[in-house]
């Protein structure tokens, strides 16, 4: 099941109209680019999978752009192959990176509306999310505070003596493990119903940036 097979397959059927190996390879391409936190949250395996099984992000958005925007699958997967091509680094971003089979993809990098320039500005905005997203789950208030204020002055305290988050991939699961390590190290100074909260929050938080993927990477409804 690896994207570089699903995506020479949808190539070469995209090339010379073969719509249902298009529709197929399709198909085995969604779960590697979903457009909703249960599918995201599903298939992390295949981001955190050995590199040679990973989607090739700028790949995958050359091809999306290719098949246009009159293919629906195509446009709902663009947001998020372009939000994975944000988590390269600035030098593959400009300089691209190789298929499976060797041959070098890049980005066009010409222009304001170049995708090559959509993720560097992606990348600023992906790091301001995950801080938003921190303020959102920890400092938002609201959570209970007993007989003794236990919970929320617990929390308060943990969040003083940690270092500031800073992450350009607020999707992932990072903050999910940030919830967790606090929850490990306050022990019971931490009620079940705080705990479940601090991760509704975090779970919200991925839901909204999702929502908002789309305008973030400058893709409209019709996938252009």
């Amino acid at each position: 099941n690896l994207f570089s097979d699903h995506a020479a397959a949808a190539r070469v059927a995209h090339k010379y109209n073969i719509h249902t190996i298009l529709n197929e390879a399709l198909s085995h391409m969604e779960p590697f680019f979903p457009h909703t936190l249960e599918a995201w949250v599903a298939n992390e395996h295949l981001r955190t999978a050995p590199i040679k099984k990973r989607a090739n992000p700028i790949e995958a958005v050359l091809l999306l752009r290719a098949l246009g925007p009159d293919d629906e699958r195509a446009a709902k997967m663009l947001p998020t192959a372009l939000y994975l091509a944000a988590q390269l680094s600035p030098s593959d971003v400009l300089n691209g990176i190789r298929r499976a089979d060797k041959t070098l993809v890049k980005f066009e990098t010409g222009g304001k509306d170049s995708d090559a320039v959509r993720c560097w500005v992606l990348q600023r905005e992906l790091i301001s999310a995950s801080l938003k997203a921190y303020s959102l789950v920890f400092n938002e208030g609201g959570l209970c505070r007993g007989w003794s204020g236990s919970c929320a002055r617990y929390l308060e305290e943990e969040v003083r003596t940690r270092e500031p988050f800073i992450c350009w991939d607020p999707l992932g699961s990072t903050l999910t493990k940030e919830i967790e390590a606090m929850v490990e190290k306050l022990g019971n100074k931490l009620c079940g119903n705080c705990i479940v909260k601090l991760l509704q929050r975090e779970k919200e938080s991925r839901e909204k940036l999702l929502e908002k993927l789309s305008s973030m990477t400058g893709v409209r409804r019709d996938g252009r």
